[in-house]
């Protein structure tokens, strides 16, 4: 949907590898998005449609999250597992179109695919994050203490004012004009004044933007994210990031080529680590070298809950059971459908509920439910 930022260029598999299970079974825009007409203009698709459009096609999945341990989670939480796009953008002096500019954007930095991180949206839900670290050199200090983003320093900011139900987000909402309310998100970390070229650079301010993750929803190719990818023995969420330079060698920042840093987020709140960056001929560059401390949030938990080592086998343990179970019960409702047989939609209908009772809410119920399709084998 959004070119390269989709799928790096670099990723010659990456079509086959991250299939989105909506685009390919033919699911159009508007079959979850509807027109919202009460908006001024052209009617804006409704943002975040989630369970309401979900529960039209995956009504058993939807009333077992509702019931289950992952109620507080939006359903792409788990059925986005990947994302690509911008690795860093940097909002610095350069040229642009060939003449010198006090302000010009390095934007061609492009990550391999990485796993989102789970932050609360502005309903309190847990929701995939694209993280995306930035800065904007030559600020003038003086004027930003005025504003009132000084007041909202390190603090998850919502890009709306009010979240979807039309309550005003007070200090974590973002006051910016636009035409649709946002799920997304920004933190302002940090001010420094510039060591890698502080005579064009002066003071810098530095953000991450966190924008929620819609798409890329995974299907036969594309696996969802399994429990181990989220669970940890002490919550920390972490997500290693590899980025490379897209566009004219003339255009680089600083030399930086290619670099890697770590995604982390825990009860410290949220930030990178690790920062590392080349050049072209694979030596070290300096052009990020004062922005790693920088690039941090506030004081806040985002762990996710930290799940024991022995919970984990036990729970892997009876999934394989289920869905060794689940194959057996597949041949039983097809060879039903053949053959006509009267319980062959009840049978079907029972194996959905099974499946979506042990991923979405209890493994027990559904390995009960399974085992009422599995008697049927005597019926045919």
């Amino acid at each position: 949907m959004r070119g390269s930022l989709a799928m790096p260029p670099w990723d010659k598999d990456g079509k086959d590898k991250y299939k989105d299970v909506h685009y390919e079974s033919g699911v159009h825009c508007i079959d979850c998005h509807r027109p919202d007409f009460a908006e001024k203009g052209h009617a804006a698709f409704v943002r975040d449609p989630e369970p309401q459009a979900c529960v039209k096609c995956h009504p058993h999945e939807v009333n077992t999250w509702k019931k289950g341990k992952h109620e507080n989670m939006r359903c792409e939480s788990c059925h986005t597992p990947t994302v690509f796009g911008y690795g860093w953008n940097l909002w610095v002096p350069g040229q642009h179109g060939g003449i010198s500019t006090t302000i010009d954007r390095h934007s061609a930095y492009q990550k391999d695919g990485v796993t989102p991180i789970l932050l609360p949206d502005a309903e309190g839900m847990w929701a995939p994050y694209n993280c995306i670290p930035h800065i904007a050199a030559n600020i003038r200090l003086e004027e930003f203490e005025k504003s009132r983003l000084a007041a909202q320093k390190g603090m998850m900011v919502y890009r709306s004012a009010t979240d979807r139900t039309e309550k005003p987000l007070g200090i974590h909402g973002a006051k910016i004009n636009r035409a649709y309310r946002s799920s997304d998100a920004f933190i302002m970390t940090d001010f420094y004044m510039s060591k890698v070229n502080s005579e064009k650079e002066g003071w810098v301010m530095a953000w991450l933007s966190l924008e929620k993750v819609a798409h890329l929803t995974s299907g036969l190719t594309h696996k969802p994210r399994g429990c181990r990818n989220c669970h940890t023995s002490d919550g920390r969420q972490q997500a290693l990031v590899t980025f490379r330079w897209l566009g004219s060698p003339k255009n680089m920042y600083e030399d930086v080529y290619r670099g890697q840093y770590t995604i982390a987020a825990d009860q410290a709140g949220l930030r990178l680590e690790a920062l590392t960056a080349w050049n072209e001929h694979d030596a070290p560059a300096k052009g990020l070298s004062d922005k790693e401390t920088v690039l941090r949030s506030a004081q806040a938990d985002y762990r996710i809950k930290p799940v024991k080592e022995l919970d984990l086998v036990a729970w892997e343990s009876q999934k394989e059971v289920f869905d060794q179970k689940v194959k057996v019960a597949q041949r039983i409702v097809h060879a039903a459908t053949l053959r006509k047989k009267g319980f062959a939609f009840d049978a079907s209908e029972t194996l959905q509920q099974a499946r979506a009772e042990a991923h979405h809410g209890d493994m027990e119920q559904g390995l009960a439910l399974l085992e009422k399709v599995l008697a049927l084998r005597k019926e045919l």
